[in-house]
């Protein structure tokens, strides 16, 4: 078919190829055909994507995905994708065949070690990819987050940020179901994570990852919530991050749009010790700024006016001027 569609040499060959398989493939839809059923599928898909209509090919991609073979089914999800959008009532229809497929406890234990092996692979978006399907394992098997306890340790030395942040994600959810982890994290890996902060937070410009000023804000997130979780409750992993809080804490105050920021930093320890510390800054931080204004006005009491407040001046004595000596500059022109 594809062969007979690039032959076309006008508009009117390619439609009546196009209608003429459309034509058998109703017919073998009819005949309720399972041999062929994939093959129909892929042709509509790629004439779905030539702009003709498919629409009586919606049923199909439900009984590929409740077929019982893996390539009539990833031609089914295909057909899906493509075929259907949120306006379709039959895709309502879909939601059974999904829900007898979910992550089960056997397939998952039977997949950890492969997704174990695939976060040491070459390509970093395999290893991000890796990392997030991890974070469902163990939200589905928590009795396995030990296993990749060492693996995620690695993921935090990663310069890739893709990685990092799933790696970062990784290690929170593991402490949160596993004691032992959460130890281990605090005693391996809390110097790891205040550097890694540290680097983001000096990290000079970066235009990929740059987004309101501040390099990769999702990252910070994350790099928070994990030191937040290993903070509390734990003195020396609390003393370990005094320092880059108040350096996170006074890089990003004064200014509105860290309001998620704030809630960040406020919720990583709730002892009133480091509370006490970070209000301190911020008045601290008042403080300066307004001995900063005191001294700019003391050296310039009568500062320079921006461009912007220039030229609205200029327009508005041209304005009264015009407005003084409109009669003497008419009559001088009569």
């Amino acid at each position: 078919m594809i062969r007979a569609i690039r032959a076309c040499k006008t508009a009117a060959e390619e439609r009546a190829v196009v209608r003429k398989e459309c034509a058998a493939i109703r017919a073998s839809v009819s005949e309720n055909d399972h041999d062929y059923r994939h093959r129909n599928l892929a042709k509509l898909m790629f004439i779905h994507m030539l702009g003709y209509p498919t629409h009586f090919g919606q049923m199909e991609c439900l009984k590929l995905i409740a077929a019982a073979g893996f390539p009539e089914k990833r031609i089914g999800y295909l057909g899906l994708m493509l075929l259907l959008d949120e306006r379709q009532e039959v895709l309502m229809l879909v939601t059974n065949s999904l829900k007898q497929y979910p992550i089960l406890t056997e397939m998952a234990r039977d997949l950890a070690p492969e997704v174990e092996r695939l976060m040491q692979f070459r390509d970093p978006n395999i290893r991000k990819k890796a990392a997030l399907c991890s974070i469902r394992i163990i939200r589905k098997v928590p009795d396995l987050a030990e296993n990749f306890m060492h693996p995620a340790t690695n993921l935090l030395k990663e310069k890739h940020h893709g990685v990092l942040i799933t790696g970062v994600q990784l290690c929170t959810e593991i402490c949160k179901v596993s004691v032992e982890a959460l130890e281990h994290f605090r005693k391996k890996c809390t110097e790891v994570l205040v550097k890694v902060l540290k680097d983001v937070v000096n990290s000079p410009y970066a235009p990929e990852y740059d987004i309101a000023g501040i390099t990769d804000p999702f990252l910070h997130i994350r790099l928070l919530r994990l030191l937040r979780v290993l903070g509390q409750g734990d003195a020396d992993a609390s003393d370990c991050m005094n320092d880059i809080l108040a350096q996170v804490c006074c890089f990003y105050a004064f200014s509105f749009i860290h309001t998620l920021f704030y809630y960040l930093r406020y919720s990583i320890l709730m002892s009133a010790k480091y509370l006490g510390l970070i209000l301190g800054m911020l008045k601290g931080e008042e403080e300066r700024k307004k001995r900063r204004e005191d001294k700019m006005l003391t050296l310039d009491p009568y500062p320079v006016p921006s461009m912007k407040l220039r030229s609205a001046i200029l327009a508005f004595l041209k304005l009264n001027l015009w407005k003084e000596n409109r009669g003497k500059w008419l009559s001088m022109t009569n």
